[in-house]
């Protein structure tokens, strides 16, 4: 299998990786981590309430 795909292989690790841009990708981090802190705001409650 890895004679195979050696020549394949080859040329995929010699590609450059894409680039990766951490500000652009936050806005679409809000909603998930709202959903983080519902949780964990519903959790506290229902432990204070028990």
């Amino acid at each position: 299998m890895a004679v195979l795909a050696g020549r394949s292989l080859i040329a995929q690790l010699r590609r450059e990786p894409l680039p990766v841009d951490m500000w652009a990708t936050m806005p679409q981090l809000a909603r998930p981590a709202l959903v983080v802190v519902l949780c964990f705001i519903a959790a506290i409650g229902v432990v204070l309430t028990r």
